[in-house]
């Protein structure tokens, strides 16, 4: 027996899942099975004591987007403590190297010392309470950091005056910081709107969980899945019977969305292997990518039919 909720196949007797731990109820023959990303219908369940919270489309974006906005900063906070750990390494090795004396040394290894610290600080900030602002301390400290490494690097190669030595990849370590700091401090713009929503704890959870769901799902074979790329970013987009959930992996930005506000238009030019030159419009942004043509016909007969988007070929039902 095929468990509704993951799509686990069971023995025949089975009362349970095996896989989730979910009650089985028997599946008519023919219908398709569709990943559940969790939906609930009127309210969230509240806290003890507090009032139901009224659900929308427009209420659940809010705070999904939020969720993934939380995750993206966490996982920025942490890549912020390890950049913080390696330039406190650095510092160590300056004093070490003794390019340009004892106490020019002692002086330059204290500062990215305190650099260092800074950013695994500011690091420790986003992982425990993440904030849009903080991507704009992360950005700062990052292209400081990047800038003070790309000094030592060309000092070194002054004073090595062409002897064997130096400290030529401070200088390349330091373009990757400050070109990470660059682009990590360009997403503020997209963040600071979804930061200033503060989700209730229910709704928090409710984004949290549609998120985990729809990393489940595999695109092109999980029916309701589809994917594109746009911006060199990959998408995944869930066709639900309700609404659509959409996440761009590794950009902090998702989405839930009516069926009029997930449009999916071809442009007129050829396939190329298989994929379409597509406009994707989520809401109000819109953008340009690259969508496999059998994914493209899903999401057609899911807008025109108003149902979950047929199973792709070769997935059992």
């Amino acid at each position: 027996m095929r468990c509704s909720g993951c799509g686990h196949e069971n023995h025949e007797t089975a009362q349970s899942c095996s896989h989730c731990g979910a009650p089985l109820t028997p599946v008519a023959d023919g219908v398709p099975y569709v990943p559940q990303i969790p939906m609930p219908v009127g309210n969230v369940a509240p806290a003890s004591g507090a009032a139901p919270v009224s659900l929308d489309v427009n209420t659940l974006h809010w705070a999904t987007a939020y969720a993934a906005l939380r995750r993206t900063l966490r996982v920025s906070g942490i890549g912020s403590m390890i950049w913080g750990a390696i330039n406190m390494g650095f510092a160590v090795l300056i004093l070490a190297a003794t390019l340009m004396g004892a106490q020019s040394s002692a002086i330059a290894a204290l500062l990215l010392g305190i650099f260092a610290f800074c950013l695994f600080a500011e690091g420790l900030w986003l992982l425990i309470a993440p904030a849009p602002v903080g991507v704009i301390a992360d950005g700062v400290t990052l292209i400081l950091i990047g800038v003070f490494n790309m000094g030592i690097a060309i000092l070194s190669a002054r004073f090595s005056e062409g002897r064997s030595g130096g400290l030529p990849w401070f200088g390349y370590v330091g373009v990757v910081q400050v070109m990470l700091g660059v682009r990590g401090m360009a997403r503020y713009k997209l963040f600071a709107p979804i930061g200033a929503y503060r989700p209730e704890p229910p709704l928090l959870r409710w984004g949290d969980d549609a998120l985990k769901g729809l990393a489940r799902l595999r695109p092109g074979r999980d029916p309701g899945c589809v994917a594109f790329t746009a911006g060199g970013v990959p998408w995944k987009v869930y066709l639900g019977p309700a609404f659509a959930v959409a996440h761009a992996r590794g950009s902090g930005f998702a989405a839930v969305l009516e069926r009029t506000q997930l449009v999916i238009t071809p442009k007129p030019s050829k396939p190329l292997a298989g994929a379409q030159k597509v406009t994707i419009v989520l809401r109000d942004r819109t953008l340009d990518g690259m969508m496999a043509i059998q994914h493209l016909e899903w999401y057609q007969a899911w807008r025109s039919a108003g149902r979950a988007a047929p199973p792709p070929t070769g997935v059992a039902t």
